[in-house]
């Protein structure tokens, strides 16, 4: 399940939990994540953990990350560029 970076970790946890989410729970998914930064979904769509985290953490460097954060971010950039790259090919394309 995603990270949520943000610089307002409180109000973001008090809007999960107002919306029905139960936070403050033990990470079920990734192990080591702060366990009062957790909140937990269960629905008949899906499920799963989302862990809040304050937007400097993100700054401190990849000694503070876990291997999964850094490899989740680094596979959205990747993501982006291939489907910036396939739509400026498919641009291409059609006018050649």
């Amino acid at each position: 399940m995603p990270d949520i970076w943000t610089k307002h970790p409180e109000l973001v946890r008090s809007l999960l939990e107002e919306g029905g989410l139960t936070c403050g729970v033990a990470p079920r998914v990734l192990k080591d994540r702060d366990p009062s930064w957790t909140c937990i979904v269960d629905g008949r769509m899906i499920s799963g953990d989302l862990y809040i985290h304050h937007v400097d953490e993100l700054l401190k460097g990849p000694t503070q990350m876990s291997l999964g954060s850094w490899l989740f971010v680094v596979f959205g950039i990747v993501a982006l560029i291939g489907r910036l790259w396939v739509r400026v090919h498919r641009v291409r394309w059609m006018l050649a």
